[in-house]
Order: C-alpha cells, then structure tokens, then sequence
C-alpha cells in the first residue's frame, strides 16, 4: 500500500483505477482539437481512392506510428505509401530533401506526417504550394503561431487549443491510436461493416512500442494503453513482431517485462535508423510472410550489435574529452568530426548520467555538426535551448532529449553557451544524483505477494518507476561470486531459510563480504533463465550498517 500512497494514489477509487486500467475509460478522441478535420479529410481520402503518402519519424515511436497508422487504411482499401526519412542524408523530421524523394515516384493527394511537422512552416508551404493537403499528428513542443495551424490539420497535444488537456502526454503513436479511435468510431456510425469488424484492442501492440520507447510519463491513458499494449505483446498476431521477440531471446512462455521492450526489442527497431534505413523496422511490422519477417528480424539483430561495437568506441573518446576539459562546465558537449551522428544520442545519455550533467554529443555531417542532446532532473532542454538558439541551424524535441544541428565551426561557442544557459536558468549547482528508496522492508517481504503486486503496478517507465527498496542490517552467508568483468552474484537467507538469489552489475570492484551487517538498496524481481523463474534481487548500492 505504501508503493501506491507514494505514487498519489490515496483514494480507494484511485488505486483501482491505476491497478485495474480499463480501456472503456478511454476519452472520446473528438475531444482533440483538429480531430473532426481530420478524420473528414481521411474518409474523403479513403472513399474516393486518393493517393495517401505518410512520412513517419525513424525512431521508435515515429515506426510504430507510421505501421499502424498504414495497416489502418490498408484495412479499408486504401493503398497508401510510406516514407521513412534517411537519417544521415536527409536529417531529422520533415525535411526539403525527404519530401524531394517522397515525390519522385508520384505526387499524393493527401500528406500524412507522424512523430514531425508541428513546427515545419517552410516543407508544409512545399506540399501546399502542389496542391497537397497535410495533416500532422506529432507530440513535440508547438512554436509557431497560431495562425499558422491554419494551413494544415494538426493533431497536437501542445498546439495552443489543446495544451491543458489530459492527453498532452502523449507520444505520437498513442495519438495515432486516438485518430485510428475516431475514424473507426465515425466509419461505424456511416454503417461501415469493415469498422464494425475490426478490434482496435488488437494494435495495442505497436501503441505499447512507441509509448515505453519514447519515455513519456506512464500515466492516465498512457499507462491504459500500455498496460493492454503489453498484454498484447506476450500473444502479438503481427508476425514482424513474433520475428523480432525470437530475435531478441523473447521466448512465448516468458513473461514479458517492460525491461524486455525498453533493452530488447526497441534498440532492435532504432538500429535501422540510426546506422542504415529506418524503413526496414516498418517493412518487418507490416510483413505477413513469417519467413520474410525471420530475414528483417535478423537484420535489425546485426544492425543493434553493429551500433553496440561503434557506440562503445564514441563512448570512450566521448569520456576522455570530457575528462580533459569539461568536469567543471555545467554542460557537457563533445563533438568529433569522426563520430557516428546515427549513435551519439545513445552515447549523451551515458554521459549525463555518469557526469550528473545535461549532455551533448556531436558527431559530422558535411559542414555541420550533428547530434543529440539528454537530461537530468528538472533541467528543460527546450528551455535551455531557446537560449541558445542563435548558434543553431535546426533544432527540436523535448525537455529531456533534444536533435540539434549547427555549424562545425560554432560548437566551441556553443558548448560556452550551453553551459551558461543551465546556469542562468538553474543556478550555479545541480543537485548530486541520489537512489530515493521507495520502502524499507523486512527481508520476509521478499515473496510472491510482493511480486504479484509489482506486476499489476507494470508497466514501469516515466512517473511510474520500479520500486527500490531496502533492507537494514542484512549478512551475507557467503562471500560474493564475481562473474563476467565486472559483476557478482550473491544470495540470502529469510527467517524460513528460504533462499534469495541476487546479482550485482558493474560493482565487482565494490563488494561487500560475509559476515558483515550492511544496509542494501535494491530492485525486486522475477527472473527467468533456461526456462526456470524465481524471485531475483538486483542490488544497486550497499553501505556498511549503523548496528556493525
């Protein structure tokens, strides 16, 4: 009960409500502003044959939202095109030279961009100039006037006549699903038999991807569709999806973890789009043909190692330039003509968290450098970012992560811009990183019970984080059993002598021994290897007890 008071839930309709999610408790997606323009358009759109093209971000969330917006439409005859941008050639978001190649094989009547475009006046007046309608459904931060919204449909939970409402937490893929929500809803009252048909419940899957990957707070219909998303997952009927867990070591008799989607099965799909064509993932997600989805599967398999190895190697060069010269600077910005722009976002937020700082890395592309930027804490990047702005050619995203590209030559101005920035708007020191432990516990409270509470709490993310515990006083019966580089394995004993495994990541240099009385802090969790699950321990600091 104190996991769930702690978490706001004080009321007894409350805790029900966040235990025992119920999709009939969805909001009318006409509440959204732009909804009704926006689905008159895709039923024009779908019953007079027009040509659709939708663009959808290469991440995550931009994947799953393009796959589902087009298995959509497919299911009521329309046949349309999808387009994922090339990272490397054609930069982030809706760019000229994306839409360039989107109209070499032939111009659409209808534009679609997912996960980008709030923001993109100049490629909009492109599409519009050639008589091409545009609807936008995207999450990030709405800058532009206003007025500007006219000239094309928005579905923005940020755009100024939707910014107070309860879906302003949304990734695009979840809004996505509203849209999907109300064409189906308005095609059912038109008496359309194929929307009576269709289980909107049965493309949770792909909202659970892009929801869990893209970090946004795990709460109200977030966590609605990602708690019915992931139940989806364990028994997913897209054969892409079936091909990707297998790839991954996701066995059907394991139970799925939120973990399993953030480490496993998304770096997998942003592999494609960071080191080669992020149009891959979607070709795998829209795939019927198992063995074709094995091939894709297997692919994005070779793609996430190829990123593992050239991440690991900017990682280090990245610490060695911040160990030289950035300790002391409220920012971090590391910047090499020789770096991959596909993984730098991977490689900031290994920096921030290790320095406990906003972090930057840049790698080259032509005469500009580009990059990604990560948070911590409180610090708004789009804030920090609008002070520095005038050393940026291109920028957008969020309050924790942030694309950006500048000239080469104005990064050593920028990193000094950077650094003021987070000091005028958060003072001269940000505070140290700390393990807020959520419940001390007795060690008979490490059973089942608790585990069943845990897994009604999933999924875990962006304000629902997984508990951390702790327990005061414990002795090890044996001395730690390092493995690997640099990790130990260790187990307890509770009063019933029952015995508890535990493991340690990355702490083989700080281990405690038998005997002594220490206080620990911890995850608490099922683990399942070769087909067994039992209860594991995953330590995550130890301190010496105040009783030794």
């Amino acid at each position: 009960m104190r996991l769930l008071v702690k978490r706001g839930l004080n009321s007894a309709t409350m805790i029900q409500d966040f235990l025992n999610p119920r999709l009939a408790n969805l909001d009318d997606p006409f509440k959204i502003a732009g909804m009704n323009r926006c689905i008159s358009r895709l039923i024009e759109a779908i019953e007079g044959g027009q040509k659709i093209l939708v663009l959808g971000d290469y991440d995550v969330d931009g994947v799953t939202s393009t796959t589902l917006f087009v298995l959509i439409l497919r299911h009521f005859g329309s046949h349309p095109r999808y387009l994922v941008p090339r990272r490397l050639d054609e930069g982030y978001g809706l760019s000229i030279q994306a839409l360039e190649r989107a109209m070499e094989f032939e111009k659409p009547d209808l534009f679609v961009a997912l996960d980008c475009g709030t923001n993109s006046i100049e490629e909009i007046s492109y599409l519009k100039n050639q008589g091409i309608d545009v609807i936008v459904v995207d999450h990030h931060q709405c800058t532009i006037d206003p007025n500007l919204q006219d000239e094309f449909t928005l579905i923005n939970p940020h755009s100024s006549e939707n910014s107070s409402l309860a879906w302003k937490n949304m990734c695009t893929v979840g809004l996505v699903f509203k849209v999907v929500h109300a064409l189906i809803k308005e095609l059912r009252k038109q008496g359309n038999s194929i929307a009576h048909e269709l289980k909107i419940k049965d493309f949770l899957d792909l909202v659970a991807l892009g929801t869990i990957a893209d970090m946004v707070p795990l709460q109200q219909e977030n966590r609605t569709l990602a708690r019915y998303g992931m139940d989806q997952l364990r028994s997913s009927k897209n054969a892409g999806i079936q091909a990707l867990c297998e790839s991954s070591g996701i066995h059907e008799s394991r139970v799925l973890q939120t973990s399993d989607v953030s480490f496993k099965l998304c770096p997998r799909i942003n592999a494609s789009g960071r080191l080669a064509d992020a149009a891959l993932p979607v070709q795998m997600l829209l795939e019927t043909n198992p063995v074709k989805c094995k091939e894709y599967a297997n692919k994005l398999n070779q793609l996430n190692l190829d990123r593992r190895k050239i991440e690991s190697t900017i990682a280090q060069e990245a610490e060695n330039l911040v160990e030289e010269g950035m300790t002391s600077m409220r920012g971090i910005v590391a910047y090499s003509s020789d770096w991959h722009p596909g993984v730098v976002g991977i490689v900031a937020g290994k920096l921030c968290r290790q320095y406990n700082k906003p972090a930057i890395v840049l790698g080259q592309d032509g005469d500009y450098a580009q990059g990604s930027a990560r948070s911590v804490g409180k610090v708004d990047l789009v804030a920090v970012m609008n002070e520095c702005k005038d050393h940026l050619v291109r920028w957008g995203g969020h309050p924790m992560a942030v694309g950006l590209t500048l000239e080469a030559g104005q990064v050593d101005a920028f990193r000094e811009s950077f650094s003021i920035a987070i000091k005028k708007l958060y003072g001269p020191r940000l505070p140290p990183p700390s393990l807020e432990v959520e419940a001390w516990i007795d060690i008979e409270d490490l059973g089942e019970d608790l585990l069943d509470l845990l897994d009604l709490m999933q999924p875990f993310g962006q304000t629902n984080r997984e508990p951390i515990f702790g327990i005061r006083s414990v002795q090890l019966p044996f001395n730690p059993n390092p493995f690997g580089k640099d990790h130990f394995r260790f187990h307890l004993y509770n009063s019933s002598g029952d015995r508890l495994q535990g493991i340690a990541w990355k702490m083989v240099d700080y281990m405690p021994t038998m005997g002594q009385k220490i206080d620990i802090v911890f995850r608490f969790a099922w683990n399942e290897w070769n087909g067994n699950r039992y209860p594991q321990i995953t330590l995550l600091d130890w301190r010496l007890s105040d009783s030794n």
